[in-house]
């Protein structure tokens, strides 16, 4: 549970082991860490971020796909201002996408989950990759304006191999 307190601890990458059991909300709370990987383990339960009582200007990369996460999303992602990479693919997630996802999201991955609802708006920039397959119950809408095109199949091939592109 410490592990969030360390104050030169920046970046964390458990990510390709075996760890399970819960996530620490330590690691959520601190102001000093900017990148977060726990991507391809055995972690389980809720994604346990509470609501700050300021928001975390340092937060920049959550990759926590590839686990058996379950719950919802929580709304308190959108009190990370400068979060750029968020992935969560290939989970047991349920309900709907938060509406106050931070625009700065620079890529953006929830598919192979159970979501439902409607894509907000401002996530709906991002390729049908990053929310299907997986989230049968999961809508796009697109406005009139916008041509409905084919998915992009080179992105979908892509899938969870954005990660490595971005790093």
């Amino acid at each position: 549970p410490i592990l969030g307190s360390y104050p030169e601890l920046k970046r964390i990458d458990f990510s390709l082991n075996h760890f399970s059991g819960l996530l620490l909300p330590s690691l959520f709370n601190s102001t000093r860490i900017t990148d977060i990987n726990l991507s391809f383990n055995n972690f389980s339960g809720t994604i346990p971020i509470e609501s700050l009582t300021t928001q975390n200007p340092s937060l920049v990369v959550i990759d926590l796909s590839h686990n058996a996460l379950t719950g919802q999303l929580p709304p308190e992602f959108g009190e990370f201002p400068n979060l750029v990479y968020l992935d969560l693919s290939n989970n047991n997630l349920v309900g709907d996408i938060p509406d106050d996802l931070p625009n700065s999201l620079k890529a953006f991955n929830v598919s192979y989950n159970n979501l439902s609802g409607t894509v907000p708006k401002n996530l709906q920039r991002f390729p049908l990759s990053a929310f299907h397959p997986g989230n049968a119950h999961l809508t796009l809408q697109y406005e009139s304006s916008s041509p409905i095109s084919e998915p992009n199949t080179s992105l979908r091939r892509q899938g969870s191999h954005i990660k490595s592109i971005i790093k």
